[in-house]
């Protein structure tokens, strides 16, 4: 629930004066649907909402100007003006490629910007065109997302030959975007000149079909890629990369993922010194330098590494395609990450709400968000019996009207039943439905994170307990939708002729025997529903104190917190059963971050999602609560002005990429049995909890670790922005002479995308 403001003033039943309201800056998205999910279901709906970012490429630029979706139709023009219809497009990925002939290669990817803002441009049409050759797209037109990318996917033609793709979007200034693709011959190697080369030393590769482009064409060295100085069709010089082993080594040439018949040479590696750590000592490489050689040493026997490769981009979206190759005394195993999961009901349902919603603010300008005169804000109370129209979202999305009772009132709520629902709650049910926010839902919540405001001067939230929101979710789907906060009421009904004009919570209703979906007792809706309304205050009051909304993970890591420092209220009362209704689903969705965290991306910030983003963002709070402040971190992240990891990097006084680096060897090092007794640093632990103790039983904490194994291996996966893999590494216990030399590359040994930005983390274990 955002409501501009929600000042609570003490309880006075007669009639007061109207207090003074400042305008809205901007409307915020409708809050996300809470929904309730059992431990086996697993996803929850994701509310859309652009972080902003300084990065390194086009896209990562145009996406700075705009903090979320509904800020880019106020402050950055009215899109029926000149800028909606003048775009800039440029190239993203997939450009450059080569192929067999006949092969399909990767997509190709543009970024549609607003030519005057360079803010990204949702639902623009691109045109893609073949101008040379005869490569084969599909489809031939796209439209934009919301972070303004459209791709198509080429296929290259039977026979050899590269050609031109151009691609153009509606109402476009400037330049196309181009890209070239190319049909090649399998490179052929005839002879390498000499015959054995230390790291370092250049060597002379004869042969057919190698092209001319030294920035197409790669030699590597049992998958460790070489510097290439130059390249004709039958001859490429190529540098012997740092870190080759002693050994025959499998050379190969490739163009693209066209790649010949592997030759050997004899490398020798450089004398250089391995990396020497103590135990529970922690080094983070992130120059490019670094990454391409990494030396683990062969003593002593026994001693093991936990290696992190790293994704720490600030910015959604940008997939880092990554290799981490190792060359020891093993003959290579890959070992690819597992794919990335999808969506639910919930989040397609959501998804759709949130179009819904950004539909109701297109065209306007941020005067146009003053909040409309309240409905009640110049009467009395209501009394209890009282009913009143609302406006509400039925199971297709469109607004009905229905009629509700009034069935208590506190201090802090006004509660009222839809007159369609069976009166299954009692007046002593509601009152004591309304106790539990009053206290503590509600003086937790504010002393945690701030004081917010009273949109329509009635000192409480209205809470609307209707069927139509059982009905939003079919029955046997297996999650629901527990309750919901819809942004039009918070506009005049000039802009949303929906709104209902003040702060409301809208409820399931208890329905024991499923008349409207699955059944759900009162019991039921009694234990689920009070976690969900913590959630949503919080809301309220970060958007109160920002006056716009913080983007989604962030937003939804403090509303997540909510519920766990409501739920540590009644631990530290001695009702472990209440505190398990408010903090259990965090600690589920937590362990199934745990256990996905290298397909998790810790920034999410548009659905569909899944709920492991929801355990990484409140466990990344509860990380950081620890180590800065507690109440005061959440407070001062509650209030901005800053958004998103600017805001974390702000508050704590830290870099992102140290932050991240940090929070990652916390989470497999914090009271670890490996690490017994070895003294770490406080930001490698969680010092407000004990995290095996909290996720586990701690023999099986769900953390997922690859054990690969002192020697050869090739991992190979797509790390999410701000996300990371786990692998352990270990001497044998017999001991080695040779070091573990470690490379972290891009895809083929390559450079990484100019957009992602990879950070290499390494924790001595044992």
């Amino acid at each position: 629930m955002r409501a501009r403001a929600f000042e609570f003033a003490r309880y006075a039943p007669a009639r007061r004066p109207r207090k003074p309201r400042a305008p809205l800056k901007r409307l915020a998205d409708a809050d996300y649907i809470h929904a309730i999910q059992p431990p086996a279901s697993r996803r929850l709906p994701l509310i859309q909402r652009p972080d902003r970012r300084q990065a390194r490429s086009t896209y990562t630029r145009a996406l700075t100007l705009c903090l979320t979706a509904v800020a880019l139709l106020t402050a950055c023009g009215d899109p029926t003006g000149p800028s909606a219809r003048r775009t800039s497009i440029a190239v993203l990925a997939g450009d450059a490629q080569f192929g067999a002939p006949g092969a399909g290669l990767e997509a190709l990817q543009v970024v549609v910007t607003d030519a005057i803002t360079r803010a990204p441009r949702d639902g623009v049409t691109v045109t893609w065109q073949v101008t040379a050759g005869e490569a084969i797209l599909t489809p031939v037109t796209t439209t934009t997302n919301s972070r303004g990318i459209a791709s198509t996917t080429p296929r290259l033609p039977g026979s050899l030959g590269a050609s031109t793709i151009r691609a153009t979007a509606d109402g476009q200034v400037g330049d196309p975007a181009m890209f070239t693709v190319a049909a090649v011959s399998t490179p052929v190697i005839a002879g390498v000149s000499p015959a054995s080369a230390r790291a370092g030393d250049t060597l002379a590769i004869t042969g057919s079909n190698f092209g001319t482009s030294t920035s197409a064409v790669a030699v590597r060295f049992d998958g460790v890629r070489g510097t290439v100085l130059s390249a004709t069709p039958e001859r490429v010089v190529v540098v012997v990369p740092p870190c080759v082993a002693t050994r025959a080594a499998a050379v190969v040439v490739s163009l693209g993922t066209v790649a010949s018949t592997a030759a050997t040479v004899n490398t020798v590696a450089t004398g250089a010194s391995p990396l020497r750590l103590a135990r529970g000592q922690v080094r983070v490489f992130t120059e490019p330098v670094d990454l391409r050689c990494v030396r683990l040493p062969p003593d002593p026997a026994g001693a093991s590494y936990l290696i992190i490769p790293q994704n720490v981009t600030e910015t959604y979206s940008i997939t880092m395609s990554f290799e981490l190759a190792a060359l020891g005394v093993i003959p290579v195993v890959a070992s690819p990450a597992p794919a990335m999961a999808g969506s639910t009901f919930a989040s397609d349902w959501e998804l759709a709400l949130r179009a819904k919603e950004r539909a109701l603010t297109a065209g306007m300008s941020p005067d146009a968000f003053a909040p409309t005169a309240s409905i009640r804000a110049a009467q009395d109370l209501p009394n209890v019996g009282d009913r009143r129209t609302f406006n509400t979202l039925n199971a297709q999305s469109k607004t009905v009207k229905i009629t509700a009772e009034v069935r208590a009132i506190t201090t802090r709520a006004i509660l009222y039943q839809d007159i369609a629902a069976d009166n299954v709650f009692t007046a002593a049910d509601y009152q004591r439905f309304g106790g539990v926010f009053d206290e503590p839902i509600f003086g937790t919540v504010v002393a945690a994170f701030g004081q917010g405001g009273d949109i329509d001067d009635n000192d409480r939230i209205i809470m609307v307990f209707t069927p139509q929101v059982n009905a939003l979710t079919a029955k046997g789907t297996g999650s629901y939708i527990a309750g919901y906060f819809y942004a039009c009421d918070l506009l005049a009904r000039s802009r949303c002729d929906a709104s209902n004009g003040g702060e409301i919570f809208y409820s399931m209703v208890p329905d024991p025997t499923g008349k409207f979906s699955d059944p759900h007792s009162a019991t039921n809706v009694m234990r689920t529903v009070p976690p969900v309304l913590a959630h949503e205050f919080v809301h309220m009051i970060n958007y109160h104190a920002r006056g716009s909304q913080e983007v989604l993970w962030l937003g939804e890591a403090l509303a997540h917190t909510a519920e766990d420092v409501v739920g540590q209220v009644f631990l530290d009362r001695g009702d472990a059963v209440t505190a398990a209704e408010f903090q259990a689903q965090n600690h589920s969705h937590a362990r199934l971050f745990l256990a996905n965290a290298a397909r998790t991306s810790l920034i999410a910030d548009e659905s569909p999602g899944t709920i492991e983003l929801r355990g990484a963002g409140w466990l990344f709070l509860r990380y950081l609560r620890g180590l800065h402040g507690e109440n005061a971190l959440l407070r001062a992240l509650t209030s901005g002005p800053e958004s998103g990891s600017r805001n974390i990097t702000t508050r704590t006084g830290k870099t992102w990429s140290s932050l991240l680096a940090d929070f990652a060897v916390a989470i497999y090092a914090d009271d670890a049995p490996t690490l017994t007794g070895v003294p770490l640093e406080p930001r490698h632990t969680f010092v407000n909890a004990n995290l095996r103790s909290l996720l586990g039983p701690p023999a099986a904490f769900p953390l997922a670790v690859r054990t690969l194994g002192f020697g050869d291996f090739l991992a190979t996966g797509d790390l999410p922005s701000s996300a990371w893999q786990y692998n352990y590494v270990q001497v044998p216990a017999a001991g080695t002479t040779t070091s573990l030399n470690l490379v972290f590359s891009g895809p083929r040994g390559g450079p990484f995308s100019a957009a992602a930005v990879p950070q290499l983390t390494i924790l001595r274990v044992r």
